[in-house]
């Protein structure tokens, strides 16, 4: 044992300080070339809290340098071992699967058989069970300190692909100086091999990088992420618990064979009804650039921008986004336009609902292409905005009508289309009203004169509310909020990002990046805007024209459309037929259907929106069961539901060869 301030204590310090610094500096060299964000933020760094010292036994370990309070216990190198063996013998993990809510839809195949497997897979699958396998698909690893657990972690496992999230500089500067960060990269540095160093863990761009790595490596490589806690805190578990949630969210939402189907048969039938399509992109052409657009959304702060939004209903040009148009009706607000997104014929139905015939008399609606053809009946005027990335939209370049002007990033939620078009008109002012992304408490998700608060059993968020995350507030430090409206926010943060606007956020919810929070009542008067009908019906028919199109003679596309989805099933198929097949050979055939997708969205973009999300989401819930059941259950999982596979590719053939051109007629 040293004693502090002894000979041998200096002597022992100044001799290990030496190979400290050594160290470090090769590993600032070395982050020089493989990573220059990281060399960037430690070639000046100065540690403000933890800092490494010699312990009185011989060992180096962390310090607070405001308490004087070692860090670790006993030995890192020790801690480390002690917590390695914890962590082999309980593996904690994600383990993913997709499920749609059931819809008792006989018509909806990929929705059948999701209920079904999943229900399957529920019933067969124990308490505990820990696959033999040491292969390691995925090690998502939160916190590190001194990372002295590498190498029993790597001596254990075949970690294939390993995430580390840092939220300590601190600790991370220390490891530097112990653990040799290169040869750590080097064993990564193989073919299927990865190594993802995340050291801000409050950054959205987190997500997105994750959602890149889903359409590299292929989703059904996500299903089993294995977790190791170096240590916790609060931020590091509402990060675990926000990229659970974010993984399963963005996998869903890939879309699936009859939601794309349908989307398709209503675009066509829009277009044959002669509304005026989205023909330019207006963001170029700055003589709005002044003029204020305020985009209302129904959360629950729009209740306290009421008076503010009355005030100023001549200054603004006012847009509505969903069912906030019958909330507006109720506060006596009506909008200049109103928006729709969604396809289902519920949407129709809700605006019946809540809203007028009188109160919608000179509202223009611009609604997506998908949207329901039955919505676009209740407005006089109406828009049909096309939506980038769609199948519709697609299909209608195919068609050779001309110029088309396509909107990025319009989901997942009306707020996030709005935000698009008002992007694409060329308004440069843009302001956001109750466009809250989120809540301020765990009970308040809309405005007090919304729609859902109506009738409990047609609110579909009660059971969402069970599984809140929490995120920067806009006026707080956080606010609650769901799956969907995290999505709906970062979607919101991606347009500004790629656009040159003004963007302010009046809301009293989530913080969205690029739009400044801004309080109504530290704003200056805003002038009447002259002539806004004038303004607004020559804005919009300049991106809308309204050109004829004539009843198109679409059935020879149709044709070779059906044709070549029903060869791609014929070559999906085998990739299906698993019986006796290990999981190593199960991935590496999905492997092969990975590559058959991203060919599709290369040459035939129909096909593969069509087949994407059902064929990914069969994938994953398949190599889920495989790791999570023991071998005897797995076969007879794969024994019952097989047919229920075949049976869903029957289905979906079927439905492109007899109702192709079939629209929803149901409200669900």
């Amino acid at each position: 044992m040293l004693e502090y301030n002894s000979k041998e204590y200096r002597r022992a310090a100044l001799a290990i300080n030496y190979d400290l610094e050594a160290l470090f500096n090769k590993n600032l060299s070395f982050f020089s070339s493989a990573d220059q964000s990281i060399h960037k933020l430690f070639k000046q760094y100065s540690p403000s809290k933890l800092v490494l010292h010699l312990d009185s036994q011989g060992y180096l370990n962390l310090y607070n340098k405001n308490t004087g309070q070692a860090v670790y216990p006993c030995d890192p190198a020790e801690y480390a071992k002690q917590q390695v063996t914890q962590f082999l013998r309980e593996r904690p993990n994600y383990l993913l699967s997709v499920n749609l809510p059931a819809n008792n839809r006989n018509d909806h195949p990929y929705n059948k058989l999701t209920t079904q497997l999943h229900a399957k897979y529920l019933s067969l699958r124990p308490d505990k069970y820990f696959e033999a396998q040491d292969n390691v698909e995925q090690l998502y690893m939160f916190g590190g300190g001194l990372f002295l657990q590498f190498q029993d972690i790597l001596n254990a496992l075949d970690v294939k692909r390993l995430t580390v999230f840092e939220s300590d500089l601190d600790a991370f500067y220390a490891s530097m100086h112990i653990v040799d960060w290169s040869e750590i990269y080097r064993y990564f540095d193989r073919e299927n091999y990865s190594l993802e160093l995340i050291l801000a863990t409050d950054d959205d761009n987190i997500y997105s990088d994750i959602y890149k790595r889903i359409l590299t490596i292929g989703v059904h490589r996500f299903a089993k992420i294995d977790l190791y806690f170096h240590y916790q805190n609060k931020e590091l578990n509402f990060l675990s618990d926000n990229i659970l949630n974010y993984i399963t969210a963005s996998i869903a939402g890939m879309g699936f064979f009859e939601d794309e189907r349908v989307g398709l048969a209503q675009t066509l039938k829009n277009l044959e009804s002669n509304i005026p399509i989205s023909r330019r992109d207006l963001s170029e052409i700055t003589e709005l650039e002044q003029l204020p657009v305020l985009l209302i959304g129904n959360g629950p702060s729009l209740d306290m921008l009421e008076g503010f939004i009355k005030e100023n209903r001549e200054n603004f040009i006012l847009v509505s986004c969903g069912t906030s148009l019958g909330t507006l009706e109720k506060k006596g607000i009506k909008p200049d336009i109103h928006l729709e997104q969604e396809r289902i014929l519920a949407v129709r139905n809700i605006l019946i609902e809540t809203t007028s015939q009188t109160f919608r008399k000179g509202i223009r609606l611009v609604a997506l292409n998908p949207c329901h053809p039955k919505v676009f009946e209740l407005f006089d005027e109406r828009y049909m905005a096309i939506k980038d990335q769609d199948i519709g939209a697609v299909y209608l370049k195919r068609l050779d009508l001309g110029n088309v002007h396509s909107l990025k990033y319009p989901n997942p939620l009306v707020s996030n289309f709005g935000l698009s078009l008002l992007i694409s008109l060329g308004f440069k002012n843009i302001y956001l009203a109750g466009i809250d992304c989120g809540m301020v408490t765990d009970t308040t998700h809309h405005s007090k004169d919304s729609y859902y608060y109506k009738d409990e059993k047609l609110n579909p968020y009660p059971h969402l509310l069970q599984s809140l995350l929490k995120v920067k507030g806009n006026f707080r430090d956080a606010v609650f909020t769901t799956d969907l409206f995290n999505k709906s926010r970062l979607g919101l943060a991606l347009s500004l990002a790629n656009a040159d606007v003004n963007c302010f956020n009046l809301s009293d919810g989530a913080f969205i990046d690029g739009a400044e929070p801004c309080v109504v009542e530290e704003l200056t008067a805003f002038a009447t805007i002259k002539d806004k009908e004038k303004v607004l019906s020559s804005r919009l028919n300049l991106m809308f024209p309204d050109e004829k199109v004539e009843k198109i003679a679409i059935e020879d596309k149709l044709v070779s459309l059906t044709d070549d989805f029903l060869l791609l099933i014929e070559q999906l198929l085998p990739y299906f037929n698993l019986s006796g097949v290990s999981l190593e050979d199960m991935s590496k055939g999905f492997d092969v259907v990975e590559i058959m997708l991203k060919r599709l969205v290369e040459d035939e973009m129909e096909l593969y929106l069509l087949i994407n999300g059902s064929i990914r989401g069969l994938m994953l819930n398949l190599v889920a069961a495989k790791r999570a059941l023991p071998p005897k259950s797995y076969d007879l999982f794969y024994f019952e539901i097989k047919p229920k596979i075949d049976l869903f590719f029957i289905e979906i053939q079927q439905q492109m060869r007899s109702n192709i051109l079939n629209y929803d007629e149901s409200d669900i």
